[in-house]
């Protein structure tokens, strides 16, 4: 008998598409999911998430028995059997690098965040005075009150309100790993609050091309510095008029400090 060492992993994977797989790297994970929680295939497993897209809690414990099919404070258990060709077996999110737990530990000298964007800078469409931030995977997420000043912030949900109550205003967004050291020249205001996103995912509403997620390091806590700037002299038919800089990085990352 090969012993195993009684290890145990619990780490934050990022998931979409309602999946997680367990198996071996390169192979092909099932595609429908019969019983609603997992299915497997020679070489891979897949699990099925609550959520659509976003980081969820995850515990990865070795066993030399078969533990009990229906553990006491879960939902609900079903149980696979999983097959390995090479005995290397990972568990990942669908397009995410999650911690190793090929032996129930996780892998240790590994920064686990996902390269930061490269700052964009397009136009938004608003609407009664609001730039809405959302997550569109969150539906029971309650919006904030119009603020007075610039940004209002509520779990899965931004405003930031605009001098323009309908119509185009420029938006520049930059990510970064800690809060701004300095205050960015050339804006007339600027105003900062923390907000919580469950999933993972804020994005920005009105865009005309691909929406802006706000937060693609995942599920957690964040701070956000919005600059805002209005411009009284006549500028070029093809520029808006008003524009506003929104400054991201993350505070505490994983769905614990969403909660």
């Amino acid at each position: 008998m090969i012993h195993l060492p009684p290890a145990r992993a619990r780490a934050d994977v990022h998931v979409t598409c309602h999946q997680i797989v367990v198996g071996e790297p390169g192979r092909a994970h099932p595609g429908t999911v019969p019983n609603g929680l997992t299915a497997s295939a020679p070489g891979a497993a897949v699990i099925r998430t609550g959520i659509h897209t976003g980081v969820v809690d995850v515990t990865v414990r070795l066993a030399e028995t078969a533990p009990p099919l229906d553990p006491e404070g879960w939902d609900e258990s079903e149980e696979v059997e999983l097959v390995t060709f090479t005995g290397e077996v990972r568990l990942s999110g669908m397009t995410h690098s999650p911690p190793d737990a090929q032996r129930g530990r996780k892998a240790s000298g590994r920064d686990e965040r996902p390269a930061l964007p490269h700052p964009v800078r397009v136009t938004v469409g608003t609407a009664d005075h609001r730039i809405r931030i959302v997550n569109p995977f969150q539906d029971t997420a309650v919006p904030p009150p119009l603020p007075d000043g610039l940004v209002a912030a509520a779990p899965d949900s931004l405003l930031i309100r605009t001098a323009k109550r309908a119509g185009r205003v420029g938006l520049h967004v930059n990510w970064q790993d800690g809060p701004p050291v300095a205050a960015a020249r050339g804006w007339e205001e600027s105003e900062e609050v923390e907000f919580v996103t469950t999933t993972g995912v804020m994005r920005v509403q009105g865009v005309a091309d691909e929406p802006i997620d706000l937060t693609p390091q995942g599920a957690g806590r964040y701070g956000l510095r919005v600059h805002g700037r209005r411009r009284d002299r006549p500028t070029p038919s093809n520029q808006p008029s008003e524009a506003y800089l929104l400054v991201v990085w993350p505070i505490a990352l994983g769905a614990a400090a969403a909660r």
